[in-house]
């Protein structure tokens, strides 16, 4: 439906090499989350979140490995690491009143180049 003709997911985990997708098809499928979805974006902009087990009422506090949740312009994203294709981030941020999606895959230290990315687009709005 989302026309991702670039993208294979066949095992639900993501931790697989057998999951690829392209740069082009995340931009659709984020599009189509933020329309669609957008409490997935909010839940992913925390830096941690409450979880309660359903037994026992127990509540742990769960943290994020994404160095840009809670900042006030970040919007949302996904962190994504195996050995075969790197460290990838797909992030949407709020840049001088305009929606701004970064997608690095395959990276060494994807914050470290979507940093760089964010900085020089705010530079020049």
């Amino acid at each position: 439906d989302l026309k991702m003709y670039n993208t294979t997911y066949l095992e639900p985990t993501g931790l697989s090499f057998v999951n690829q997708s392209t740069a082009g098809d995340l931009v659709k499928l984020v599009n189509y989350i933020y329309q669609n979805h957008p409490d997935i974006f909010l839940i992913s902009r925390e830096k941690e979140a409450e979880l309660a087990e359903l037994k026992s009422g127990e509540v742990r506090k769960i943290g994020t490995v994404n160095q840009f949740a809670g900042e006030v312009d970040f919007l949302g994203g996904k962190t994504g690491y195996i050995d075969e294709a790197g460290r990838n981030l797909v992030a949407l941020f709020d840049i001088n009143g305009q929606r701004v999606l970064f997608i690095v895959l395959g990276a060494e230290d994807a914050f470290k180049e979507i940093g760089d990315l964010k900085k020089t687009v705010q530079e020049c709005g």
